[in-house]
């Protein structure tokens, strides 16, 4: 499960929160660069799709008037697919499982708006983790 949260100040006339939960499914290819017995690093590419659970949309400006929109029956965003890429770090355990941390990029590859609107969400995130190997 996925949260994305932005905030948008615009001078002191408002504060915009975009909050989106989303469970993705991600399909990942790695290239491993292997540094020495324990580290390595990992350049990652793939796809995902994205599940919307929950979208939530909070308004407010300096008169203190606020507003708030929430949709959890996905009227407004659908599901949708994006590309990732991104470099990760790994400390390996053993001859399987290592440590992971690392920075990653998501865009969405198509409109994730039912209404006609054009938004296309892009994300750039930390992530950490443990990494399995099969091989």
């Amino acid at each position: 499960i996925i949260t994305r949260n932005d905030t948008m100040v615009q001078g002191n006339k408002y504060t915009r929160n975009n909050y989106i939960r989303v469970i993705e499914v991600p399909l990942e290819l790695a290239y491993r660069i292997k540094l020495n017995n324990k580290f390595s690093v990992l350049l990652q590419t793939g796809v995902s799709y994205n599940f919307i659970r929950n979208y939530e949309l909070n308004m407010s400006n300096k008169d203190l008037s606020y507003f708030k929109v929430q949709n959890t029956d996905h009227q407004v965003l659908r599901n949708y697919f994006s590309a990732n890429a991104g470099i990760m770090l790994a400390y390996s355990l053993g001859d399987r499982l290592s440590i992971t941390a690392g920075f990653n990029h998501r865009f969405a590859l198509n409109n994730t708006y039912k209404n006609g609107i054009n938004i296309n969400p892009s994300a750039t995130g930390f992530n950490t983790g443990l990494r399995f190997r099969l091989r």
